[in-house]
């Protein structure tokens, strides 16, 4: 490999572990600091899914804008920066604005995420044409196994600092600290995207741009289209009860800070174990496959948390959602590099996000008006259920309908590589990739090797 595209490779790494942090000391306490300044559970929704898919909207102009400026890197460098300045606003505006904070905090974070969401389309573009495509589910695992190493900690640093100051009764400035930490690590992150080698851009032609509209029309007829509707479903589908975990966390299981932060982070350091083994077998045996069998998991996530309220079950569930959810992202991100040509990435990256982002403002929006709705036990034929919280009810309507997606859609989708045959006999190679230590070289996914 040329060295120039192995630094490249490692400046991504490095890029990703700060945006990592960005997201354990920023995003990941959006949530908590809306419930801090009184927000309404539809508020939080919108909080989760109204700046996602206004971003995704911006997508299509950024794509636009593209096919004529030819730098991906212009469209990485400064929405960083914009993205690290908008964290300040995330805390000065409802500090200084406390009267109307929930407001504030969701108009400061439009912008965030709107420029955030910006650089995808540029990004995958980027990244697929400096990562060899043989190894991208190794690299991107690697990456992703390093990112979310970084979000942990972060994420543990962070819940440890607003522990503190509330225990001395300093809220705001325990959030201070964990948002200035955030725009720091954002800053970083666009100074690593400024060193790292653009390959030279290829525009796509006439005949391989097409419309939103064009691709709506076309959606349920070719494989890409039916892959981002049964994608954007299941995550319209999370979305429904998603936003609410948080609330479920703090106001229904009461848990500390400290709590919080313990339960995120275990989901993130499973994340991070399963990232690059999922996306080894993508590599092996075709992304389809991981596709199908975490479609067929994660309608099981929801359900598993009406068993128990205990803060130890609470720690198991969210790492087997990090390994599940973990399985979904992976095969979803390599699926789009396998299915789409060079030219036609930026585009159909953003047009995945409108749909996934639209996916998530509708689910967290549906959830936000059901919640409040939520009955507090349930009758019928004589049976009789009072559930620990209401919001289990919200939990069963996601499963359910993540179920129906995944058996109406998932037969739907064919691979779009040449893999690997899966039989039995190889799933000693499945199991083998889930041991953290263990230490293999990338494989070429079309031949068998030792695990055959």
């Amino acid at each position: 490999m040329d060295l120039k595209i192995r630094k490249s490779l490692s400046y991504s790494i490095r890029d990703g572990c700060c945006h990592s942090v960005m997201v354990g000391t920023g995003e990941t306490y959006l949530a908590p600091f809306a419930i801090f300044l009184g927000s309404t559970p539809l508020m939080i929704g919108w909080l989760a899914s109204l700046p996602l898919f206004l971003g995704s909207l911006a997508q299509m102009t950024a794509v636009y804008l593209l096919d004529r400026i030819h730098s991906r890197k212009l469209f990485n460098v400064w929405p960083s920066l914009i993205q690290a300045f908008c964290l300040v606003l995330i805390f000065f505006l409802p500090f200084l604005f406390k009267e109307q904070a929930p407001f504030w905090l969701l108009v400061a974070a439009i912008p965030y995420f709107t420029f955030g969401t910006m650089v995808g389309p540029s990004w995958n573009s980027w990244m697929g044409d400096l990562v060899p495509p043989a190894e991208r589910g190794t690299f991107f695992g690697r990456r992703n196994l390093c990112k979310t190493i970084f979000q942990m900690v972060a994420t543990l640093l962070a819940g440890g600092i607003l522990s503190y100051c509330t225990k001395n009764h300093s809220e705001w400035l325990g959030y201070g600290i964990v948002f200035g930490m955030a725009a720091i690590a954002r800053s970083m992150s666009s100074w690593y995207h400024f060193k790292t080698y653009e390959p030279p851009f290829i525009p796509p032609t006439s005949e391989q741009t097409f419309t939103l509209r064009e691709f709506l029309n076309k959606a349920p007829f070719n494989n890409f289209g039916r892959f981002t509707i049964y994608a954007a479903l299941v995550i319209a589908a999370a979305s429904i009860s998603g936003p609410f975990f948080t609330v479920y966390f703090l106001r229904d299981l009461k848990l500390s800070y400290l709590q919080f932060t313990l339960s995120t982070a275990v989901f993130v350091f499973f994340q991070a174990l399963a990232f690059y083994p999922w996306g080894r077998i993508g590599d092996r045996f075709g992304n389809r496959r991981v596709l199908y069998l975490s479609g067929f998991l994660l309608p099981t996530l929801p359900v598993i948390w009406i068993i128990s309220p205990r803060f130890e079950f609470v720690l198991l569930v969210q790492a087997l959602a990090g390994i599940v959810w973990a399985a979904f992202y992976a095969a979803t991100a390599n699926f789009i590099f396998d299915a789409v040509t060079p030219p036609k990435r930026p585009r159909c990256f953003a047009y995945y996000n409108v749909f996934s982002n639209l996916g998530i403002f509708v689910g967290a929006t549906l959830g936000g008006v059901i919640v409040p709705h939520l009955p507090e036990k349930i009758s019928f034929l004589g049976f009789s259920w009072e559930p620990f919280s209401p919001l289990y009810f919200l939990f069963l309507i996601s499963a359910v309908l993540r179920l129906i997606f995944a058996l109406i859609l998932i037969p739907t989708i064919r691979e779009v590589k040449e893999v690997q045959p899966h039989s039995w006999r190889n799933i000693l190679f499945l199991i083998e990739e889930f041991i953290p230590w263990k230490t293999s070289t990338p494989t070429d996914p079309s031949k068998p090797n030792e695990h055959s």
